[in-house]
C-alpha cells in the first residue's frame, strides 16, 4: 500500500503470483492493495511476472479480477522452441480467444 500512497502508478507482482506455490488468499490481498479503494489514492497497474504463458491468461484475469494488468512474458516467449514468432503469435491468439469468451 506505501507504493500507492508514494504515488506509484503499477507494481510488479511475485514470481508465484497466480502459481499453485501462492496461496490464493495471498494473490488477492496483494491485488486488493494495489486497485482496492484506498481513499482518493488511484489505482496501481499490476504487472504479472514469473514465467506467464497463454495457458494462465483465465487465472490472471481471476486473480486481478478484470484485464487491467500487464504481463511480462518475455522468458515464455524467448525460450520457446519453435522461436520467437511463432510464441508471439500463439500469445495473441490466446488473447483474442479469451476476449472472445469474455
Amino acid at each position: 500500500r506505501w507504493l500507492r500512497h508514494l504515488g506509484a502508478d503499477w507494481f510488479v507482482t511475485p514470481g508465484l503470483f497466480t502459481s499453485p506455490e501462492m496461496d490464493p488468499q495471498a494473490n488477492r490481498r496483494l491485488v486488493e492493495a494495489a486497485i482496492g479503494p484506498d481513499g482518493d489514492l488511484p489505482a496501481m497497474m499490476p504487472n504479472l511476472q514469473g514465467g506467464k504463458h497463454p495457458g494462465g491468461l483465465q487465472d490472471y484475469r481471476s486473480a486481478v479480477g478484470d484485464d487491467d494488468y500487464m504481463l511480462i512474458v518475455a522468458h515464455w516467449v524467448d525460450s520457446h522452441p519453435d522461436g520467437l514468432v511463432a510464441a508471439a503469435r500463439l500469445f495473441r491468439e490466446a488473447v483474442d480467444a479469451l476476449d472472445q469468451r469474455g
